[in-house]
């Protein structure tokens, strides 16, 4: 069963074994990274199955301060990463899954999370769009000129 939780500092060691692709590493970066490189608003999450660490993310509660798009009570998801011996497997869609239902409940403000998407990164857009979130059409250029994705999930009571 996939869970997401908190992570402990007993944890850590485990998550920074996790890694992707090489083709990927230039859409997430490593665990260990995320950590030093947080912001007081990220909030970083382990992500499980079965008890075994295979993934992570962070959820990014200062986005609204960061663009222009973002609305308010929306946050962002980033750094969304499923360890390479794990994918495949449909992890992805049902940690994302798992999420949506942990943000309704722990986060009651929260209406909607973001995630921005490299129009390159085929395998994180088909991930998110097959757990429910929706595309929004609109694009943005990075710092590097990569043309990123804006995907949203609104955040609503479990059916």
């Amino acid at each position: 069963m996939i869970a997401i939780k908190k992570p402990k500092i007993k944890h850590f060691s485990a998550l920074i074994e996790l890694n992707v692709t090489p083709e990927q590493s230039r859409y997430v970066t490593t665990f260990d990274h995320l950590y030093q490189n947080r912001a007081k608003e990220d909030v970083i999450y382990a992500i499980t199955h079965d008890g075994k660490m295979i993934g992570f993310f962070a959820l990014d509660f200062g986005l609204v301060k960061k663009y222009t798009f973002v609305g308010s009570n929306e946050i962002g998801l980033k750094n969304f990463l499923i360890d390479q011996r794990h994918q495949q497997k449909g992890y992805g869609k049902a940690a994302l899954k798992r999420l949506e239902l942990y943000l309704y409940s722990a986060y009651p403000d929260v209406k909607s999370l973001c995630v921005m998407v490299d129009k390159k990164n085929d395998a994180a857009y088909q991930c998110c769009i097959s757990a429910g979130f929706e595309d929004s059409k609109k694009v943005f250029f990075d710092d590097d000129a990569n043309q990123i994705r804006i995907l949203r999930y609104k955040v609503a009571a479990p059916k």
